[in-house]
C-alpha cells in the first residue's frame, strides 16, 4: 500500500493511475499534514511525496515522518518538479530515500519497485 502526497489533482490522479496500473493500492493526501493524518489511520509500505505543497510541504512532511511516526523507516520518494543538485541534497538531508523529477513514468515505477523489493528483503 502506497501513500501518495500531492497537492495538484492532475498529478495526483496521473501518478495514482500509474501505480494502480502496476498493481499497487494507493491512498492519497493533498499535503503533508493530510499525509500524516493518513499515516495515523493506515499502515503503508512506501511514501511518494511532492515537495512544493501548501499547508505542509514535502520537506517538513518527510522530516515529521522520520522523527515522529511509528512508520518512520518507510522508504520515501520525492516526486517533484524541482531539479537542482541543491534540492536533491536537501531531500536527502530531510530524509527522502529517492528523488524523481516529474515524471518519467518508467523510471518512477522502477524506483517504486526497487524500494519495495529492498524493503521486503
Amino acid at each position: 500500500q502506497i501513500l501518495l502526497v500531492e497537492d495538484a489533482s492532475f498529478f495526483r490522479q496521473l501518478v495514482k493511475g500509474y501505480l494502480e496500473a502496476d498493481g499497487y493500492e494507493v491512498i492519497t493526501a493533498e499535503n503533508g499534514k493530510a499525509g500524516l493524518e493518513r499515516m495515523n489511520e493506515t499502515q503503508f509500505d512506501l511514501i511518494v511525496s511532492d515537495i512544493e505543497m501548501p499547508v505542509m510541504d514535502g520537506w517538513d512532511f518527510v522530516k515529521s515522518v522520520r522523527r515522529g511516526t511509528q512508520q518512520n523507516n518507510l522508504p520515501t520518494v520525492a516526486l517533484t518538479a524541482l531539479d537542482s543538485d541543491r534540492d536533491r541534497a536537501k531531500a536527502k538531508r530531510c530524509g527522502y530515500d529517492r528523488y524523481e523529477v516529474k515524471i518519467d513514468r518508467e523510471c518512477f515505477l522502477t524506483t517504486v519497485a526497487t524500494l519495495l523489493e529492498s524493503e521486503r528483503n
